[in-house]
């Protein structure tokens, strides 16, 4: 077996073109900083969008903790990974990134007030951002539920 990330390992799959006029919009995949575990870049993310013959016009970034700031905290490390992934949309003039999925614990109460705010700056009243932002919270919560029961 070929090392992976090699470009032998990556030859290993060759998809058939299906309908090469569709547009798709690719629903996952990750980026890494350079210097990072994998060397996957905004490069070859339009290499492997624009290459292949496929027409995808648009992808969603799924966070990966490629670029976590750990010195920040566990609730705030995935903030720098939105960050990087943002800016190198940014920096994209194809602005191939359409979404970003990411998250944040919103049990933080300087983050969970940012939250409300930008809520609000996108047209929800005050109690509906609160409500989104609790919901937000539950979740959190819930996840972590889930986590303390796998590990007894």
């Amino acid at each position: 077996m070929p090392e992976p990330m090699t470009q032998e390992w990556l030859d290993l799959v060759d998809e058939d073109v299906v309908d090469p006029g569709r547009r798709i919009v690719d629903p996952h995949h990750h980026l890494w900083p350079p210097g990072g575990a994998l060397p996957y870049g905004l490069a070859d993310l339009h290499a492997d969008a624009v290459g292949g013959g496929h027409r995808v016009v648009r992808t969603v970034f799924v966070e990966c903790g490629a670029a976590y700031d750990r010195r920040s905290g566990d609730r705030r490390a995935p903030i720098a990974e939105t960050r990087f992934v943002a800016g190198e949309s940014q920096r994209d003039p194809r602005h191939l990134i359409g979404g970003i999925v990411s998250h944040t614990d919103l049990r933080d109460h300087e983050l969970f007030t940012w939250a409300q705010h930008r809520l609000s700056q996108h047209g929800y009243e005050p109690k509906d951002a609160t409500r989104m932002a609790m919901s937000l919270v539950v979740l959190t919560q819930y996840k972590d539920l889930l986590q303390m029961r796998k590990a007894s």
